[in-house]
């Protein structure tokens, strides 16, 4: 459904303000007079003509926007407020004339109305969502920058769910009209295979095409031997890359004793693509916490950067970080290093394991970076973690190894509303989710057929305040 953004009564009434204060101009003029003035006051606005004057301009294109004889206009005087030139920045008259100039006709006004909220512009807050929408619209009314505009929102799946195959129809769009971003762009889903079939040969001409129209990341691209997700098939043979799953995993975020929390962990950070289907690079992580006053304080080591970091964690596994940035240099930003912010993460932390999703946010590109996964291991633990399974906290199951049904018991002193059971695999997916209705006090005893593969899994029941956890294997022919 196309998305139709109409002005609001106290846009409306702006309109009829502003619309006064051309009164003066309001007298006929030939339609090819008034687009020379729009022209020339938008060279004006544009520092083209270094003598010009900026007020007369304004009202140039303030006279011919309110009669609604020029979408050019309208557009024009968007940018102006939204940008302050020749007038003081506005984001509600921005929005106002810019929304006048798409329905108008004036269709790439909405790649500039969505960039305002892109970006955060005009002193906007920044949102995605809406961004997408007007680039949306854009695209639907046939804006060729809107077609590489939503594409890209699309591919990386910001304001709207991520769709490599959606982002390459509309990037196909603009191949058509030979745009070279959509040339550039579409390149990479052939090369990548996203939500297209992989084809080497339509890959280097869209690449080839756009680097002769002078794009440079494509030139760039063309030097590099492999494609980006590649990296699963260059480290199939490595024992550490069998460690991460071969595909992002869905996180369910949990903190059974924050008071567990501090320590050293060694382990790998996983960065995955933005389907979070393919492993982009895995790399070394160590880290090390300390806690005061409930703020988690820490050194961040992923091989090549160290950074200090401080964090609030809370029971439901959502850690908000208060402070720590890093550089890193990445396929498409090799020469100049981006600027990435610390934003959050969902984690889980358990038997002297923290694993959980990571997402940092470019300072640069004003947007996140691509998923990435935690798997940690708390370095001397063991001793710990014996003491820790005290006959309060044991989960009992029998058989184990098992090779079909597990059977689950644990005693409760008070009555609870329910329990949940969970099971983890060794990096620390999620495998199995089930609850329970509400238990009293006494002894209970679940029996759950896991249809996982052989293997050694952590089996975890939160009732109420209680936390129970158990190491069970599940081996063929087990009785």
């Amino acid at each position: 459904m196309v998305t139709t953004f109409k002005p609001n009564s106290m846009m409306k009434a702006s309109i009829a303000i502003t619309a006064a204060l051309a009164t003066c101009m309001a007298a006929a003029i030939p339609a090819a007079a008034q687009t020379d003035d729009v022209t020339q006051a938008v060279c004006v606005l544009k520092g083209m003509e270094t003598d010009g004057d900026k007020a007369r301009a304004i009202s140039t294109l303030v006279s011919a926007a309110t009669r609604d004889t020029s979408a050019m206009a309208m557009n024009a005087l968007g940018i102006a407020y939204m940008k302050g030139i020749g007038v003081d920045a506005d984001s509600t008259q921005a929005t106002l004339w810019l929304e006048r100039a798409g329905e108008a006709g004036y269709h790439d006004a909405y790649h500039n109305l969505g960039m305002m909220y892109k970006d955060g512009q005009c002193g906007l807050r920044q949102d995605f969502a809406k961004a997408a929408r007007y680039f949306d619209a854009g695209a639907r009314a046939g804006s060729v920058m809107c077609y590489y505009d939503m594409g890209y929102m699309l591919y990386k799946g910001l304001g709207c769910r991520q769709d490599y195959a959606k982002a390459a129809d509309l990037f196909a769009k603009g191949v058509d009209l030979d745009h070279s971003p959509c040339l550039y762009m579409l390149g990479l889903c052939y090369r990548n295979g996203y939500g297209v079939e992989r084809d080497t040969a339509r890959a280097s001409f869209l690449l080839g095409r756009a680097a002769e129209l002078s794009y440079g990341a494509a030139i760039e691209e063309q030097l590099r031997e492999l494609p980006e997700n590649s990296w699963n098939s260059l480290t199939a043979h490595m024992e550490q890359a069998m460690q991460a799953p071969a595909s992002m995993p869905a996180i369910e975020p949990m903190v059974a004793d924050i008071a567990s929390i501090p320590g050293e962990y060694q382990g790998s950070l996983v960065t995955y693509d933005w389907s979070g289907k393919y492993i982009i690079n895995e790399r070394p992580l160590s880290i090390s916490m300390t806690m005061a006053d409930g703020v988690v304080s820490g050194k961040w080591c992923d091989g090549i950067d160290t950074v200090s970091f401080a964090a609030t964690v809370g029971t439901d596994g959502k850690l908000i970080f208060k402070e720590g940035a890093m550089r890193r240099h990445e396929r498409y930003t090799e020469e100049h290093p981006v600027l990435y912010r610390f934003k959050s993460a969902d984690i889980t932390s358990m038997g002297g394991s923290l694993t959980g999703s990571l997402r940092l946010y470019s300072v640069t590109q004003r947007e996140p970076e691509r998923p990435m996964y935690i798997s940690l291991a708390k370095v001397g633990t063991q001793g710990r973690q014996a003491a820790a399974d005290s006959t309060e906290t044991r989960l009992k199951a029998y058989p184990n190894p098992f090779s079909g049904d597990v059977t689950l018991s644990f005693d409760l002193t008070e009555d609870v509303a329910s329990a949940r059971i969970c099971l983890y695999s060794q990096a620390g997916v999620n495998v199995l989710n089930a609850t329970t209705g509400a238990l009293a006090a006494g002894h209970h005893s679940f029996t759950i057929t896991p249809n996982v593969p052989d293997g050694m899994y952590v089996a975890h029941v939160t009732a109420g305040n209680r936390q129970f956890r158990a190491i069970i294997i599940k081996k063929r022919g087990a009785l």
